[in-house]
């Protein structure tokens, strides 16, 4: 069930080549089902980079309690990939993953087809 979560502003570029490309690293993941990835970005239209960027991609990846943390790894890095290979390097970029716990995680099934 990962989740790839973005905030980002500054960016003067079409995201949508980005996304597409991190759900097809993730989905490439053995261990992953592509039809558990979720992705959604969040614009901030107010920020101030102290450091001098002209924009940022924050990324949050978000994996179910239970895997490894080589998973945790192999998959941040898949991200970093595809972030260094689309992003032009003037902008900060910044990736974490973070553990959902199963005990207080809930999802609305999804509606029986016709």
């Amino acid at each position: 069930m990962p989740q790839i979560v973005i905030e980002h502003g500054g960016l003067d570029l079409d995201l949508q080549p980005l996304f597409q490309a991190m759900v097809d690293a993730i989905v490439s993941h053995p261990a992953v089902p592509p039809e558990a990835v979720k992705l959604r970005a969040h614009k901030a239209d107010a920020f101030l980079m102290v450091s001098g960027e002209p924009g940022f991609l924050n990324v949050t990846l978000r994996l179910m309690e239970g895997r490894p943390v080589e998973q945790h790894i192999e998959m941040s890095g898949l991200l970093q990939d595809v972030i260094a290979k689309l992003l032009p390097s003037q902008y900060a970029v910044s990736l974490e993953t973070v553990t959902m716990g199963k005990a207080s995680y809930f999802k609305r099934p999804a509606p029986a087809s016709a």
